[in-house]
């Protein structure tokens, strides 16, 4: 998929470092992984490099490996991961789930519809959960205060977010309460913050892990401290051609912890903390400048549609709505924009750019199955055979349905003669299916069936006068068809050359 951005999971990206330097580094173990993970934390290209550039002095037996891990630093680091979509996700163990999920679901003896069937069985049942939770959430009683603050954006959450995206954006608002904005004032001679994001220079300080998070699968983003630079944060914004019009300071009021989000056109917006760009759903800090600012209206598409009840929603048809629960659309604003803006783009501006989004338009017809394909070519077809009844009449519907080939073939260029590999399909028993034994019930492959033996060719020798002999026949010591032998049972051994039981061919007497 050429739009999808390639990360790595940082539960294996810890595992290779650990297999690749543990044994070279050794005594100092404890200090490289937590000089590494800070270099991970890093708000910045920049900072990451100055703490890089540390590493690799501190640490120079894993200076090979780390400057192979440092050319993908762009798949892994949180300075340029952090403003991409992931739903939160930081590893690829609810992956890892689902497939040990699909295995127990399914199997080689399964049909794939029964696997397609019990998988929207609990698809189906996960949303029951979902939903019983938001019923059960439904019937405490709210904050009264709280709902009287964001009356018009819980009513469009309500009707359009789907349970995770409600009871998220829930807790922030209500978060949202304890912290204080400020508008922050261009310096003396800067003109925009474009101008501020080159000039700007200083000393820029990461952030801590909290609450064990980095053993977590997924970024909840409950850590106050985490963030992107400020300087960081305006490059990317301006790299997109965005124009930044206000920039907030969000301090909270207890724990003093700084973050600053600038609002852009359309009433869209960026925050250093990246919730609204990794998770898909507003932060809290979005909430208190949605308080703060006149004329600021929220609209159902600052959420991803990955949160949606409908994903397939129209967000162009739902109005934004602001404090004052003032409804209105894009187009009732003097100043926005003229061309439409992509849906992802309202949620996560620092995105994909519209030239890229063009790149892939969706798919106009659905694949269809040979069967169809073939019934519908013949019954198009059968018109064309009504009246043929010379020879050159057919040569002539042959040559044009050739024709028809030829221009297909033009117009498809090279790409059209690459095709789907054809299906084989094996005489005899499929190669998945195991063979199975006798005692392990019904025969199920083609193997394990019971059977009388059948005549052996060889003639037993004649024994010489004076010599005991058996009087029973050697057909009369074969196992008669019996039912089929329990697993607990011990199976007698059997001579290979003259089927008895109770020796081997080494002590056959046949021999001997």
């Amino acid at each position: 998929m050429p739009l999808t951005r390639h990360l790595y999971c940082l539960h294996h990206l810890n595992g290779n470092i650990t297999k690749n330097l543990r044994h070279a580094i050794s005594a100092d173990w404890a200090n490289f992984t937590r000089d590494f993970w800070a270099g991970y934390r890093a708000v910045s290209p920049e900072e990451f490099d100055r703490l890089w550039a540390a590493i690799v002095a501190r640490y120079p037996a894993a200076d090979e490996y780390l400057r192979e891990i440092y050319n993908c630093r762009e798949r892994w680091a949180w300075a340029w991961v952090s403003h991409v979509f992931t739903a939160g996700v930081r590893t690829n163990g609810r992956v890892e789930s689902e497939n040990r999920v699909n295995k127990a679901l399914g199997g080689p003896k399964k049909p794939l519809l029964h696997l397609f069937n019990s998988l929207n069985e609990r698809t189906n049942g996960q949303t029951v959960q979902e939903m019983i939770r938001v019923r059960e959430s439904s019937r405490r009683q709210h904050n009264f205060h709280l709902e009287t603050l964001f009356t018009g954006p819980l009513a469009l959450l309500r009707k359009y977010a789907g349970p995770f995206a409600l009871q998220t954006c829930y807790r922030q608002m209500e978060e949202s309460v304890f912290y204080e904005a400020h508008v922050v004032q261009r310096p003396l001679g800067v003109s925009s913050w474009t101008e501020y994001a080159v000039q700007a220079s200083g000393p820029e300080h990461g952030y801590d892990w909290s609450d064990n998070e980095e053993n977590h699968m997924s970024n909840s983003f409950k850590n106050d401290n985490a963030h992107i630079s400020t300087k960081w944060l305006l490059r990317l914004t301006t790299s997109r051609g965005l124009q930044v019009q206000h920039l907030l300071k969000i301090v909270h009021q207890g724990t003093n912890a700084t973050h600053y989000l600038a609002l852009l056109p359309d009433n869209r917006f960026v925050c250093d903390c990246c919730m609204g760009m990794n998770l898909g759903i507003p932060c809290r800090h979005y909430f208190k400048a949605f308080l703060k600012v006149d004329g600021l209206a929220f609209h159902i598409g600052l959420i991803r549609s990955r949160w949606y009840q409908d994903p397939l929603l129209d967000i162009t048809t739902v109005s934004s709505i602001t404090r004052d629960n003032t409804a209105y659309t894009r187009t009732d604003k003097a100043n926005l924009r003229s061309d439409p803006i992509h849906p992802s783009h309202l949620a996560n501006p620092l995105g994909s750019s519209a030239s890229q989004l063009r790149l892939t338009p969706a798919p106009s017809t659905q694949t269809v199955n040979a069967r169809t394909a073939y019934q519908e070519a013949h019954a198009a077809l059968k018109p064309l055979l009504i009246g043929i009844q010379t020879q050159d009449e057919l040569d002539d519907l042959k040559e044009s349905l050739d024709e028809l080939r030829r221009q297909r073939a033009e117009e498809q260029g090279p790409l059209g003669d690459i095709r789907d590999p054809p299906i084989m399909r094996q005489k005899g028993r499929p190669r998945t299916t195991r063979l199975t034994g006798a005692i392990e019930g019904r025969q199920r492959g083609g193997g394990g069936q019971l059977t009388s033996t059948p005549a052996t060719h060889l003639s037993r020798p004649s024994t010489p006068v004076g010599t005991q002999t058996s009087t029973t026949a050697p057909s009369a010591s074969r196992p008669a068809l019996s039912q089929p032998r329990l697993a607990s049972q011990t199976r007698p051994r059997k001579c290979g050359l003259c089927r008895r039981e109770g020796h081997t061919r080494a002590t056959c007497d046949w021999i001997h």
